[in-house]
């Protein structure tokens, strides 16, 4: 099993949080877990080879800058 763990500090990291739930989950091939707590997102994805850990890494990152972006659009308002 490979693993990723990425550490962020961010001021909407419990929005961000409740925004990425529902894609926080395990597949076949691996699994994503994420975490917020003062100010923090801790973001972990285990694959069960690159391939997968690769995959899921860049799904969640992608997933990660939306969801950024839509919680500091409400912040704004």
């Amino acid at each position: 099993m490979h693993v990723v763990r990425l550490e962020m500090r961010n001021r909407c990291a419990e929005d961000i949080a409740r925004i990425m739930e529902p894609e926080t989950q395990q597949t076949p091939r691996s699994y994503a877990g994420l975490q917020a707590e003062a100010g923090r997102l801790l973001l972990m994805v285990e694959g069960e080879d690159t391939v997968s850990l690769r995959a899921a890494m860049n799904s969640h990152l992608r997933w990660l800058s939306m969801a950024n972006k839509i919680a500091e659009e409400f912040r704004k308002r």
